[in-house]
């Protein structure tokens, strides 16, 4: 505020990457999250960095998941011989949450688990599902050809590195502004014992000189007698 006028923060969301704006009157200024420090802008990189990339690979995952495994159930055959089996697992990308559910309309003997429609007992497709794990997949985050049985693993240990990472550098800072802090109250602070000390050796200096001048002074007055 600058007088009575007051201005307005808000947080906008430009091209899918949050600005800080302040409005004042009639302007309006942008502060790109780039620009933002301290807890702020730490917070900002920790999205931008870390749960935003997570996010990304969780949800690839989950559509990966959903795509092989419907895929595989829809080219077989249930229970009751029946083919072209429902999707087993939904996944929406445009949902908020990124979840993926299981379809409740789905029965057990809808299951494509066979890949012969007169063979019920037929485990074909159910040995596809479970090679699954060892498919490799793309992970937006992750990198290409990655077993899709370690891609849980993956994003796990990555957060991890992250989390070990961060505790370093932040013990680092703390060593740092430690040293920092020492070394301002070594050049700007003022040590009471040490200061007296001082002042002790300035008056036995002073009280010296004193002596000394006045020594010379009785020599100069008894050179001045003797003439």
């Amino acid at each position: 505020m600058v007088g009575d006028r007051p201005s307005t923060m808000s947080v906008q969301i430009v091209a899918g990457v949050q600005q800080l704006q302040v409005q004042f009157g009639q302007e309006t200024f942008a502060l790109s999250a780039s620009q933002w420090q301290g807890t702020l802008g730490g917070l900002t990189a920790l999205e931008s960095e870390l749960i935003d990339p997570i996010d990304a690979a969780v949800r690839a995952m989950a559509k990966t998941i959903a795509d092989e495994v419907n895929t595989v159930l829809q080219a077989g055959y249930g229970s009751s011989g029946t083919a072209n089996a429902p999707p087993l697992f939904l996944f929406d990308p445009a949902s908020s949450t990124g979840m993926l559910t299981v379809d409740p309309n789905v029965t057990a003997g809808q299951l494509g688990l066979s890949s012969q429609p007169n063979q019920a007992g037929n485990s074909n497709n159910l040995q596809q599902l479970l090679a699954l794990q060892h498919k490799p997949v793309n992970i937006a985050g992750l990198g290409n050809n990655i077993l899709l049985g370690d891609v849980y693993t993956q994003l796990v240990g990555k957060l991890g590195t992250y989390s070990q990472q961060s505790q370093a550098s932040f013990a680092t800072s703390k060593t740092v502004r430690q040293q920092s802090e020492a070394n301002w109250r070594a050049t700007s602070g003022v040590n009471s014992d040490e200061e007296a000390v001082n002042l002790m050796q300035y008056q036995q200096m002073y009280q010296a000189n004193m002596k000394v001048i006045a020594t010379a002074n009785e020599l100069f007055d008894s050179l001045l007698q003797l003439r």
